[in-house]
């Protein structure tokens, strides 16, 4: 199905105000980073749930040191910030991210899962990542910057990405209006970073990883592991069973 695209999306700080009220942001045209400015930002004193947000990303960090481009009018790119004081809950945030995009997404469509640890998918294929850094004074643990890279109306056709990765127009007959979709997602994290210490996250995590129950290969450094994905654990490490029975955590590293 094809997204109604006729009426203009424009995102600019007027109609950003509109949508997210009292919410602290900072509205860029272009930044090579979302998550720099966002790192800057928490130094100055921002608070839990201040937002950082391009219409275009030249820079955007993903995960194992990719870069990714975002492209004016077509997708989502932004970086919130959470002020917490210990850094092991810093895979939850990510979790608490990953949960509250697909929540939005899906009042637009369905096929939404969550491949471990930060992927988004629509019917299999990327429609968003995230990544969670750690940010610091010194030694003083300041909190955590979430980078979200959402394809709302990117075009993949012709490109060696088409097998892997889609954007949401692609599958929804409504209208997409992004900053409509931020605040949703901005909301639906708010609600998730309360529960943070709760079961109630880790569950809602497990439900949505497509992961689990799956044969997968995965790359770790310079090895490829492979064996069956059982679980996580509260720190969100994937549980791999592999060929000989016996079980391995995986902390870091990419799914097949």
């Amino acid at each position: 199905m094809c997204g109604v695209g006729s009426m203009p999306d424009t995102l600019n700080e007027a109609i950003l105000k509109e949508i997210l009220q009292d919410r602290p942001f900072q509205f860029f045209p272009q930044v090579d980073s979302t998550n720099d400015i966002a790192q800057q930002w928490i130094l100055e004193g921002a608070p839990t749930g201040a937002v950082v947000i391009a219409e275009e990303q030249l820079a955007g960090r993903g995960r194992l040191a990719r870069k990714w481009y975002t492209p004016p009018k077509q997708a989502i790119a932004m970086s919130v910030i959470v002020r917490l004081e210990d850094v092991q809950f810093l895979s939850r945030i990510m979790m608490a991210a990953a949960i509250a995009v697909a929540e939005s997404l899906r009042n637009y469509t369905h096929g939404i899962t969550l491949k471990w640890p930060n992927d988004v998918l629509l019917n299999g294929k990327k429609v968003c990542g995230i990544l969670a850094e750690s940010q610091w004074a010194g030694d003083l643990f300041l909190g955590a910057i979430i980078g979200i890279g959402l394809n709302v109306r990117v075009s993949f056709a012709d490109t060696e990405l088409a097998e892997r990765a889609t954007s949401l127009e692609d599958h929804t007959n409504k209208s997409v209006k992004r900053a409509h979709l931020i605040a949703s997602i901005l909301e639906n994290l708010d609600r998730w970073l309360a529960l943070l210490r709760s079961d109630k996250l880790l569950a809602a995590y497990r439900e949505n990883l497509i992961t689990l129950g799956q044969e997968v290969s995965i790359s770790v450094g310079n090895k490829i592991i492979t064996g069956r994905a059982i679980d996580i654990d509260g720190e969100g490490a994937l549980l791999i069973e592999l060929p000989d029975g016996v079980y391995q955590k995986i902390t870091v590293g990419e799914v097949r």
